[in-house]
């Protein structure tokens, strides 16, 4: 464990602010958002935006915050350099993911409205305008932004789909079929994959970028959400809402090499490459679970992590593995379980087997043996 921070009610989403090494947690219950150093993991500050906020994505061209603000029907900009609100942009219902485009310098927000019919606002960072709205066959959640194709992915509800959409032209020019109740999107822009959280099936599907297909189905905890992808190690972490664990996926076989447990009904978080932290938001319980996952890179290093409707929160136990992942360590005390016997020496660049926990458990049992016949030992030496 590295640390738990406390934040407002209900924390939802989580963005990663590689211009100040912060990290901004967004508050559903309490209408606010924490600001966390990433140095000192404590919150430096807090700012107030709108009714119900729920996710957040980092514009690092600007040095901008937009927060979705689902109560309002709003998303609020947050200066990094003030941690201010210096623009509130009006969009259509029930705003929940949001996602930073950099090639077109344009943050996508996808509504959520209890019709059928989502909305999908394009928004330009150089104006805090609308430029352009997209229809998405169904209510709209999460969203990832695939810098290889530059297309915007966005999964739409009710149902098991994904719209594709291009971001030159503002339009959906696709549709892929995943598991039901698709949620958060994430992007491994080293492979050109998407993971795609099954929120209903307990399951992530992967899918190409390339032909929009589905390439694997990896079977997670209960009720997936949010993931983040971590460069470092080559792996997407799941927040699993339904389990209260986080499941650790190679990216290099699309399997499970790990499950942690975390806080109170996980939904989002965020990567910090600069100390090779993940931040968790723990929507049950009020606090961000900071867990060690890979090795620490340069800030400027490319990292994606996925903006969704309902963003995840997590913590995890500590597991020390063989590859190049050096730790998972979590709030929480012990891990739920671990890979398959087979991930000690699978390919990918995430880790295998955990290995310590073993090795420790038999050195102390063979120590404890060694003490209970010395002690015998000197016992009878007393007698006689």
């Amino acid at each position: 464990m590295t640390g738990t921070v406390t934040v407002g009610t209900q924390p939802y989403g989580v963005a990663y602010d590689s211009g100040t090494g912060e990290i901004f947690v967004v508050n559903y219950g309490s209408g606010t958002v924490s600001v966390v150093s990433g140095s000192t993991n404590s919150v430096v500050a807090t700012v107030k935006v709108g009714t119900s906020p729920a996710d957040v994505a980092y514009d690092q061209a600007k040095g901008e915050l937009f927060v979705t603000n689902s109560g309002s029907s709003s998303v609020s900009v947050i200066s990094d350099q003030s941690d201010k609100v210096v623009a509130n942009i009006s969009v259509p219902a029930d705003p929940r993911g949001v996602v930073y485009d950099p090639d077109l310098g344009e943050i996508f927000v996808s509504s959520s409205p209890t019709s059928t019919t989502g909305k999908l606002s394009v928004i330009s960072d150089s104006t805090n305008q609308v430029v352009a709205t997209v229809t998405l066959g169904g209510t709209g959640s999460g969203l990832a932004y695939d810098s290889g194709k530059e297309e915007v992915f966005a999964s739409v509800g009710p149902g098991n789909t994904v719209s594709v959409i291009s971001a030159a032209t503002n339009s959906v020019t696709g549709t892929v079929a995943v598991g039901p109740n698709a949620r958060g999107i994430t992007y491994d822009p080293d492979d050109g994959t998407l993971y795609v959280s099954d929120n209903g099936g307990d399951t992530v599907s992967v899918v190409s970028d390339a032909d929009d297909m589905v390439l694997a189905t990896v079977t997670v905890g209960s009720s997936p959400f949010y993931s983040a992808y971590v460069q470092a190690a080559g792996e997407v972490l799941v927040a699993n809402e339904g389990s209260g664990t986080v499941s650790v996926i190679s990216t290099g076989n699309d399997s499970v090499v790990a499950t942690v447990r975390v806080g109170a009904f996980p939904l989002t978080m965020a990567y910090d490459p600069s100390n090779g932290d993940v931040y968790v938001a723990n929507y049950g319980d009020g606090t961000v679970s900071v867990v060690a996952v890979g090795t620490a890179q340069p800030v400027n290093s490319t990292t994606t992590t996925t903006a969704s409707s309902s963003s995840s929160t997590s913590t995890t136990s500590t597991t020390e593995t063989t590859g190049s992942e050096t730790s998972v360590a979590s709030t929480q005390s012990t891990a739920v379980s671990t890979s398959s016997s087979t991930s000690s020496t699978s390919s990918g660049s995430g880790g295998g087997l955990p290995e310590f926990p073993y090795q420790l458990a038999t050195a102390l049992v063979f120590t404890a043996a060694l003490v209970v016949a010395y002690l015998g030992v000197r016992g009878r030496a007393r007698r006689d």
